[in-house]
């Protein structure tokens, strides 16, 4: 059992949450907002058997993209005397994903077909 846990752009924490569930692979949005843009990004915690992760993190590689943006006004006003044509634009998306093992999981309350795993 592995907990993936990737950070991604808050713009495609639905379409990958989509793409898991068609295939039967349950996760969880955690919104936040951050970073150099202070734009929303999401962490996605996704639960799966060890044989799923390879999958898991191809829908991950497919909606997970990266794309270029510009700075955000006040962004660039604070960056003062840098060059601002060099950061006009800035490149986001992609994911950075971590997997974890575990060792146990439950869950509450304990349906019929609800179990433990080890």
């Amino acid at each position: 059992m592995r907990l993936i846990v990737a950070l991604i752009q808050i713009d495609d924490a639905d379409p990958v949450v989509h793409a898991l569930a068609a295939d039967q692979i349950s996760a969880t949005i955690i919104e936040a907002r951050g970073g150099l843009l202070r734009e929303g990004v999401a962490a996605i915690l996704i639960g799966l058997d060890d044989a799923r992760v390879g999958h898991a993190l191809m829908i991950l590689e497919q909606y997970c993209q990266t794309r270029r943006t510009m700075l955000p006004d006040q962004l660039e006003e604070s960056l003062g005397a840098w060059p601002s044509v060099e950061l006009a634009t800035v490149e986001v998306g992609g994911t950075t994903a971590f997997i974890l093992p575990v060792q146990q999981f439950y869950q509450f309350p304990v349906a019929p077909t609800a179990r433990s795993r080890q």
